[in-house]
């Protein structure tokens, strides 16, 4: 099943909160990418790492970013979280705009994943104090050459999980981006009482989608075909049978928080596909499609589903799976761009609006991203 969807595929900017999201085998590995900080026409470019601390239930995660274009002075809040596959339900918190400052509520209990939360703080972006030593944001930065290189948004461990877990439990890492509003404790180190594990965080209404965004990206990796694509490889003529996978959360960050059935459209492409590669998309609970590769190594994907209340658990996440004679290698540039929209009937998003994205890459140094476009623009 291959169409001709020719549309150059697009990220987003985001001018309220922008969630990025990482979703792969984390551990010892950096996603990068790109993005916009949010009320300004700043971008930064940026890499986050996770790993597990041997012999601890610790993580210590490490995001850093480089600013593209260093346009004078200004500054963001960063949240930054990272998830497990295990669900359970725990303490719940919303963040919001009163007032004109952002703020904190303790909103009962939620049905989350297990996690590692590591709090928002404000981050400052100063090029002309980033070389010196006293000004408070010094030690933010890292240096390369007597010049400012990196300034680092978190770099440290988390607190203990409550149970053991490997490298292979940890699903996805956000790191949030909201822009540049006080925050109404006065304080630059915000939602303290988040930080910590198993501790939950969402939006305080669904009227922020018009400036939300919400990034799922990461890494094929080698995995599982299933038994059908196996067999359908076979029927096809493909016997060196080679498998990777790619999987994100069915969801954004409103779905997860508020419940329900909203009708949506995947649509996006894959490029740089192996000669002759089956690639197919499963939704669980709603239908699988297959797909074959063109001589140029593109597969267009188009189709309708469902985000429905329990698409934020595990069993439920979306996954790309691919059977190849070849096996993906540190050369291989697999990518596969997309993005999810609002279908007929959606309760929130009209239909073609903007919900999240998908960026998935095949090797260690991620593929030139899409370039950002707003949240509320329609794709045609």
């Amino acid at each position: 099943m291959v169409t001709n969807l020719r549309r150059k595929l697009v990220c987003f900017v985001a001018t309220y909160i922008l969630s990025l999201s990482a979703i792969a085998a984390l551990a010892d590995q950096t996603v990068s990418n790109t993005a916009q900080i949010p009320g300004s026409d700043q971008k930064i470019d940026y890499n986050v790492t996770v790993d597990k601390i041997p012999g601890t239930r610790k993580i210590h995660l490490k995001i850093t970013i480089r600013p593209i274009n260093y346009g004078g002075k200004y500054s963001f809040n960063a949240c930054g979280m990272v998830q497990t596959k295990w669900q359970q339900n725990m303490p719940n918190w919303s963040v919001g705009l009163e007032n004109g400052c952002w703020k904190c509520k303790r909103e009962g209990r939620e049905d989350s994943r297990k996690s590692f939360h590591f709090g928002c703080r404000e981050i400052s972006v100063d090029k002309d104090f980033c070389n010196d030593p006293n000004n408070p944001n010094y030690k933010q930065w890292t240096h390369k050459d007597g010049k400012c290189d990196e300034l680092v948004v978190f770099d440290e461990p988390s607190d203990p999980l409550d149970e053991d877990f490997d490298e292979d439990d940890l699903a996805s890492v956000y790191w949030d981006i909201l822009e540049n509003h006080p925050w109404c404790t006065g304080s630059k180190e915000i939602c303290a009482e988040v930080k910590g594990v198993n501790k939950h965080l969402g939006p305080a209404t669904t009227d922020i989608i018009a400036n939300n965004a919400n990034v799922w990206a990461g890494k094929w990796t080698p995995g599982r075909c299933g038994e059908s694509l196996k067999r359908l490889a076979d029927e096809v003529g493909i016997r060196n049978q080679h498998c990777s996978a790619a999987h994100w959360e069915t969801g954004n960050w409103v779905t997860m928080n508020f419940p329900g059935d909203y009708p949506a459209r995947i649509t996006g492409q894959i490029d740089g596909a192996p000669p002759g590669a089956l690639f197919m998309l499963e939704v669980p609970g709603q239908f699988t499609r297959n797909y074959s590769a063109s001589d140029n190594g593109r597969v267009p994907i188009d189709e309708s589903f469902t985000i429905h209340r329990d698409s934020g658990k595990p069993e439920y996440d979306m996954s790309m799976f691919m059977v190849s004679e070849q096996p993906l290698t540190s050369r291989s540039n697999l990518r596969f761009f997309a993005e999810v929209l609002g279908g007929a009937g959606n309760p929130v998003y009209e239909a073609g609006q903007f919900m999240y994205s998908i960026s998935m890459v095949s090797r260690g140094e991620p593929a030139a991203p899409p370039q950002p476009r707003s949240p509320t623009q329609n794709p045609n």
